[in-house]
């Protein structure tokens, strides 16, 4: 067993050391909607597919407006090819202003774009919206809602008749309940007094609500390695927006 100290120290380590382009993790409107990323299935096994995304290969013009007579009002683009991982997408205004563009890690140092909005057509990020046609969804490239992604996340997980121990935390303060939409127990708070998380052991999943046992100690992943000292209840998965409120460590345990 990894001792705790060594632990602690490790995980410093493989956090994130670049916040440009990150979003604020603490806001759940700030995930937005859903990604546009890979597939799925790929990202989960290796970083291969995101040498694949050809619409990061040249500007792709972003719309003040969901319609193709709209104002462009800049660009994005992969700021160097040969980059990989945890690197943001620049955003690039029509006055030549360079920001950077939202976004998540969702593997391993593996980024994608945060939406916020949907249409029939079009996708909005924080900037403004992008013509799906523009960004070639196709093989290589998909919008996924944080309900499709929840699913493939806990597929396997829940068929194996074991939790996911370890891996998910709130991301918003939420009503702890006896069944899905049924008594409250109690309540999760986000982030305790001393900083720390709670951490999720996912026990069952009902639609858009998830049976979890709290760890209310909160080291990451510790939960890994003792038995979950909190009570075992059902909270949301997703607001009525369709923002994720829990997620889960990307880097592994």
């Amino acid at each position: 067993m990894i001792r705790k100290a060594t632990l602690s120290a490790l995980l410093i380590a493989w956090l994130p050391a670049v916040t440009h382009g990150d979003i604020d993790r603490d806001d759940p409107s700030a995930y937005g909607i859903g990604i546009l990323t890979c597939p799925y299935a790929t990202f989960m096994l290796s970083a291969a597919c995101f040498n694949d995304l050809s619409w990061l290969r040249e500007p792709v013009d972003v719309y003040e407006e969901p319609r193709d007579d709209a104002t462009v009002v800049g660009s994005i683009l992969d700021p160097d090819e040969e980059l990989q991982g945890w690197q943001p997408f620049h955003f690039r205004s029509s006055n030549n202003t360079v920001t950077e563009l939202g976004i998540v890690e969702v593997g391993y140092e593996e980024k994608a774009v945060v939406i916020y909005e949907q249409t029939e057509s079009w996708l909005r990020t924080g900037q403004g919206w992008l013509n799906k046609r523009d960004v070639r969804l196709d093989a290589n490239t998909v919008f996924l809602t944080w309900d499709t992604v929840f699913g493939y996340q806990m597929t396997g997980i829940l068929e194996d008749g074991k939790p996911y121990v370890g891996w998910f935390y709130p991301l918003a303060d939420q009503v702890l309940y006896d069944s899905p939409e049924g008594d409250a127990m109690g309540s999760i708070q986000n982030v305790s007094v001393d900083g720390r998380r709670p951490e999720l052991l996912v026990l069952n999943r009902q639609g858009d609500w998830i049976e979890v046992t709290v760890d209310t100690l909160g080291t990451t992943c510790n939960s890994q390695h003792t038995e979950p000292d909190g009570p075992t209840g059902w909270i949301r998965l997703t607001s009525d927006r369709g923002n994720p409120l829990v997620y889960w460590y990307t880097r592994g345990c």
